[in-house]
C-alpha cells in the first residue's frame, strides 16, 4: 500500500508539472488573442504570431515560477523546508560545483557533436531546429533566466527530487532511475529531444543517487543548458571536417567523465534506500 501511495505521488507531481506549463501557455494564448483582436483585429493573426515567437520564453519562464511557488506552498502546508520535501541530500563544495558545470557543458559538447555526426533524416532535424527556436527569442534575459537558470531547477526539483525520491520508495534504485528518464524525455515532446533528454534524464538521475545531493544535478544540469548559448562557438573553433567534428565530440564525452569523477571524490555514496519521513506514513 505504501509503495502504491508512493508511486501515486510521484505520477501527480508529474501532472502538476505538465499542468501548470499547459495553463500558463493558455492563458497567455487567450490573452494575447483576445488582445489583439480587440486592438488591430486586421493584423491580429500577424500580431499573435509575432507575439508567440518573441515571447516563449518569459511565458515558459512565468510556468516555471509559478511551479516553484506552488512546490513552496506544498512544503509549507505539509510543515516542512521545501529542501525536506524534495529530498534534497548533503551540501557540495566549491571543487564539487564547478567540477558538476564543466561536466554538464562537456556533455552538451557530446550531444552535439553526436546529432552532428550521426546520420539523422533532415525532416527530423528541421523539426528539432523548429523547435528549438522557440527557446531563442528576441529577448536574451528572459531565454538565460528561462533555460539557463529556471529549467534546471524547476526540472530537478520536480523530477529528481519529488519524483525520483517518491519511485525509490515504491520500486529498485534502477527501476526509479530508468522510470524518471523516461518519463523526463517524454515530457520534452519532439522526437530529437525525447531521445537526448532520456539519456541525459538517466545520468542527471545517477548523479543524484551517487552524490545523494539534488544540488549536484541541479549544477550538472544548469551548466548543460548554459552552455547551449555558446555550442556554436565551439564547434565553429574545432576543424571543419569529419575527423574535428568526431575528435571535438570524443573530448566533450572524456571530459564530462573525467569531471563527474573529480565531482564525486569527498562525496559520500547516496543510501541504497530512504526510509519515508514521517509525514508519508
Amino acid at each position: 500500500m505504501e509503495k502504491l501511495r508512493n508511486l501515486r505521488r510521484a505520477i501527480g507531481y508529474v501532472l502538476l508539472f505538465l499542468a501548470v506549463q499547459f495553463a500558463c501557455s493558455l492563458v497567455a494564448s487567450i490573452g494575447a488573442q483576445v488582445y489583439f483582436q480587440t486592438t488591430a483585429s486586421d493584423r491580429a493573426a500577424e500580431l499573435y504570431d509575432a507575439f508567440a515567437s518573441d515571447y516563449s520564453t518569459v511565458i515558459l519562464l512565468s510556468s516555471q515560477v509559478l511551479t516553484i511557488l506552488i512546490i513552496m506552498v506544498l512544503a509549507k502546508l505539509r510543515g516542512m523546508p521545501l529542501w525536506d520535501l524534495v529530498q534534497g541530500g548533503q551540501n557540495i563544495g566549491r571543487r564539487q560545483v564547478v567540477c558538476l558545470l564543466m561536466a554538464g557543458a562537456c556533455g552538451n559538447i557530446l550531444t552535439t557533436g553526436a546529432m552532428e555526426l550521426l546520420p539523422l533524416p533532415q525532416q527530423l532535424m528541421e523539426s528539432y531546429n523548429q523547435a528549438s527556436q522557440g527557446l531563442n527569442t528576441s529577448l536574451l534575459w528572459a531565454d538565460l533566466l528561462s533555460v539557463a537558470i529556471f529549467a534546471p531547477l524547476v526540472e530537478e526539483l520536480i523530477f529528481r527530487g519529488l519524483v525520483l525520491s517518491r519511485l525509490r520508495k515504491a520500486m529498485p534504485a534502477w527501476l526509479a532511475v530508468l522510470l524518471q528518464g523516461l518519463v523526463f524525455g517524454f515530457v520534452h515532446g519532439q522526437l530529437v529531444w525525447i531521445v537526448y533528454a532520456t539519456l541525459f534524464g538517466l545520468l542527471l538521475g545517477y548523479v543524484r543517487l551517487r552524490t545523494d545531493s539534488l544540488k549536484a544535478s541541479i549544477l550538472l544540469h544548469m551548466g548543460f543548458n548554459l552552455s547551449s548559448f555558446f555550442m556554436g562557438i565551439v564547434f565553429y573553433l574545432a576543424p571543419q571536417n569529419f575527423l574535428g567534428q568526431l575528435s571535438m565530440t570524443l573530448l566533450g564525452g572524456i571530459m564530462l567523465a573525467g569531471f563527474l569523477s573529480i565531482a564525486f571524490q569527498g562525496l559520500k555514496q547516496g543510501p541504497d534506500e530512504e526510509e519515508p519521513s514521517e509525514w508519508e506514513n
